[in-house]
């Protein structure tokens, strides 16, 4: 077997997303491995190393991995955004607090 998948590179600078890459690995192996579950995947990276991994991991076209990460992303962005809600509400009320005090 010599199929092409494609795998996300996250790349962060001090716990800040600065970007993603894609790029293709080569595939030697896909199938359920005796005792398992699931599609597993034995692959060599564009680097020229040797891995297994789950088959979900990776995506048919490079389309697909980006459109995942961009999902992801926005996924992220809302959960930020929920939290930043939550906090300004703590300092609003922290803040009407303080003003009560003497």
């Amino acid at each position: 077997m010599n199929k092409i998948l494609y795998e996300l590179h996250w790349h962060y600078c001090s716990d800040n997303l600065v970007g993603v890459t894609v790029t293709p690995i080569k595939v030697i192996r896909q199938n359920i491995l005796p005792d398992c579950f699931a599609v597993s995947i034995t692959a060599i990276d564009s680097e020229g190393n040797k891995f297994q991994g789950s088959a979900d991991n990776y995506y048919e076209t490079e389309e697909l991995a980006m459109q995942a990460a961009k999902k992801e992303i926005t996924e992220a962005i809302k959960l930020v955004t929920a939290q930043i809600s939550k906090l300004e509400n703590q300092l609003n009320a922290l803040v009407q607090y303080k003003d009560t005090i003497l």
